[in-house]
């Protein structure tokens, strides 16, 4: 799974609004996959591998040479993340199962998740922000949670079995600001970038 998600305000644009000006990118995404093997006989082998893979792209951005003006502005690139700043439950999880039944068996399960979620916020040179009457919000959050999981399971007189759980996470969150570039605020400047990170694996 994925999703590459832009919201921008494009170069050289002027946006002047009473109320608020809201530039925002958001993912609510996860993935899930399951691989079952199950062999009967006298000389059997089992594999399962299940792998799923999360990788969107979020995107916020205010483009060179743009002005903006509100009551409050927000530019705000989110990856699994709620706009109040709560990361939402979802999960790139995978389950391997195997199994054998038989006089001589062998098994083997590998479940890998992986979860690359990135959230990108960009005031390109020259741009003009103002918030008239609070704050400038320029935010990138990520949140990227993986669950591996491996069962074998032989039922044999003589079996050999292995089981592999893997999780992998690669995020990156960046708030860049370019150069010359303006921005003033009634109240706060506030300037988040950070990422919330979950890893789990198992075997049995």
């Amino acid at each position: 799974v994925n999703p590459t998600v832009i919201s921008a305000i494009g170069t050289g644009s002027t946006v002047y609004s009473s109320g608020a000006v809201s530039v925002t990118s958001s993912t609510d995404v996860e993935a899930n996959a399951v691989a079952t093997n199950f062999n009967a006989g006298v000389l059997t082998s089992g594999t399962g591998v299940a792998e799923a893979v999360l990788d969107p792209t979020v995107t916020a951005e205010v483009g060179s040479d743009a002005i903006v003006r509100g009551s409050t502005i927000d530019v705000m690139a989110l990856h699994n993340y709620a706009s109040a700043g709560i990361p939402l439950d979802r999960q790139a999880r995978a389950r391997g199962t195997s199994g054998a039944g038989s006089a001589l068996a062998a098994v083997g399960a590998r479940g890998t998740s992986e979860s690359k979620g990135s959230a990108s916020t960009f005031v390109v040179s020259g741009a003009s922000l103002e918030a008239t009457t609070t704050d400038v919000n320029l935010v990138a959050l990520a949140h990227n949670d993986v669950l591996g999981n491996g069962d074998g399971n032989a039922f044999t007189l003589i079996g050999l079995g292995n089981a592999e759980g893997h999780g992998v996470i690669d995020t990156e969150s960046v708030v860049r600001l370019g150069s010359n570039v303006n921005v003033t605020a009634k109240n706060d400047l506030n300037i988040k970038a950070g990422s919330n990170d979950v890893i789990n694996y198992r075997r049995a």
